[in-house]
């Protein structure tokens, strides 16, 4: 089988693993990333998982979605104590964050939601968080930034409006 060979003038630099020639210098830096990773995993662990939660895209395997990828991460959690809270369209900013010692679910996370709604959804979160708003006053605000109909179902069948009274849910 052809193989590329480099040859580096030290005894240390290339050892052969399973018959395959690998770098020392590349071993190290994968042990450093997982000791580093480990540490950061036990010592912060709210900020570790939002950010493989905001990562989730990323981490998807081939086959696999997004949710798939956030349902693992989510298994994890219970051992550190931490809670997924619900996405909610006062609360919840764009990516996931944390809060009060829990991680809230982010509105770009949610099925239904694609990239065309980011901007929009942006826009909303900029221009409604600064007052208090009642349900009607959200579904005006929703429609100035163009968020479109599907955009606006998927927010409500995540139950991104539960805090208003009145809300049902459709399942």
């Amino acid at each position: 089988q052809d193989t590329l060979d480099l040859t580096v003038d030290h005894p240390d630099h290339n050892f052969y693993a399973e018959g395959i020639v690998t770098s020392n210098s590349h071993s190290m830096a994968t042990a450093y990333l997982s000791a580093l990773t480990t540490y950061l995993k036990y010592k912060y662990p709210l900020q570790f998982y939002t950010v493989c939660l905001n990562s989730a895209r990323d981490l998807a395997k081939p086959g696999e979605t997004p949710q798939d990828q956030i349902n693992q991460i989510c298994q994890e959690l219970p051992r550190f104590d931490i809670k997924i809270l619900p996405p909610n369209i006062i609360h919840s900013q764009l990516d996931f964050t944390p809060e009060n010692g829990n991680i809230r679910f982010g509105l770009k996370m949610i099925r239904g939601i694609s990239d065309g709604h980011r901007p929009n959804l942006a826009k909303f979160l900029d221009s409604s968080r600064s007052k208090e708003m009642n349900k009607f006053e959200v579904f005006l605000a929703l429609r100035e930034c163009k968020l479109n109909i599907g955009g606006v179902s998927s927010l409500i069948q995540a139950g991104c409006l539960s805090d208003f009274e009145g809300y049902i849910r459709s399942t």
